[in-house]
């Protein structure tokens, strides 16, 4: 196995904690984006030739795997190995980590492809990027890749009408702005991590107020929720200017885990522009564990929401 290429140095900000008092999911993706960006650059796909060619870097597939949470202040290192390359596809690993620590922090799996600003087709890569990308052939450690939702498995769509119908919940309802968006004028896949973390309160606050009126006020204080594993399918990509809409539903659920779906449109047109799957748990606040689900939380789950979406 080739040497693991350092891609990003930097750290975690105070801004970038959310309630829960860790840094929020979409940063995971913001720091492994610009990580991306310093590989490509190393692998000749720099921005001069970006511009040159008319070309960009689209992420088509995404798994992230949350394996320990990191909090503000410590320094992040994140390497990066090629998983697989050929004319038109690179499958690359990122291992994010605290910079004075071996332990993981989370891993990245990406599909990236190049293809032209303006129409979309596929660009071949560079030889250079072909040469270069096998010094750092990888494979994903036994313990470090996809857990419980498969990097090769399907993930269903549907339009707006198929998640009303499927009893979705609207998480989330607003306009891209202007600094949301990359340089080629496009929203990125942290965008949607953020957006989702953001409407989730809609998914879960129903349930919790119920869960609240039934159960010790003291207690469920101090219980929060993590995620512990995303996968992310990109189709259409949106603009600033455009509206998104994105529905949550819940595919499963255990005493420890729920499985959740995201589809994400374009509010406009109705176009899926991205769907996704969460794994998630409900985590102690004081202790920083994870619990099981309250019963009285799981049980009405199970009986309103639980595998509308598994048929």
């Amino acid at each position: 196995m080739s040497e693991m290429f350092v891609c990003f140095r930097g750290n975690v900000n105070t801004w970038e904690c959310d309630e829960m008092g860790h840094m929020n999911v979409r940063f995971y993706l913001t720091k492994a984006a610009e990580g991306m960006g310093v590989l490509a650059g190393h692998l000749g796909v720099t921005p001069s030739w970006l511009k040159t060619n008319n070309a960009m870097l689209k992420v088509s597939d995404q798994h992230i795997r949350y394996m320990r949470e990191l909090h503000a202040g410590p320094g992040i290192i994140i390497e990066a190995g090629i998983l697989n390359v050929d004319q038109r596809d690179i499958h690359i690993y990122q291992a994010m980590r605290p910079t004075y620590g071996d332990q993981l922090s989370a891993t990245i799996i990406s599909h990236v492809s190049l293809i032209d600003r303006y129409s979309g087709a596929p660009i071949d890569f560079p030889s250079v990027t072909l040469e270069r990308a096998n010094n750092y052939r990888t494979t994903v450690p036994e313990n470090a890749g996809p857990r419980s939702i498969p990097l090769d498995g399907t993930i269903k769509g549907g339009s707006i009408e198929d998640a009303i119908s499927a009893n979705m919940v609207p998480i989330t309802l607003g306009r891209i702005y202007a600094h949301e968006i990359d340089e080629f004028g496009y929203v990125q896949p942290d965008i949607y991590m953020g957006r989702i973390s953001d409407g989730i309160v809609n998914f879960m606050g129903e349930i919790r107020n119920r869960v609240r009126a039934q159960a010790d006020q003291s207690n469920m204080a101090r219980i929060g929720g993590a995620a512990l594993e995303y996968r992310f399918l990109f189709h259409d990509q949106l603009r600033a200017g455009d509206l998104i809409s994105i529905y949550a539903g819940l595919k499963s659920i255990s005493e420890k885990t729920m499985h959740v779906v995201h589809w994400s449109f374009n509010a406009t047109t109705g176009a899926l522009v991205a769907r996704s799957e969460a794994i998630a748990v409900s985590l102690d606040l004081e202790k920083r564990k994870i619990i099981p689900f309250p019963d009285v939380m799981r049980k009405h789950l199970e009986k309103n929401f639980a595998a509308l979406l598994s048929a």
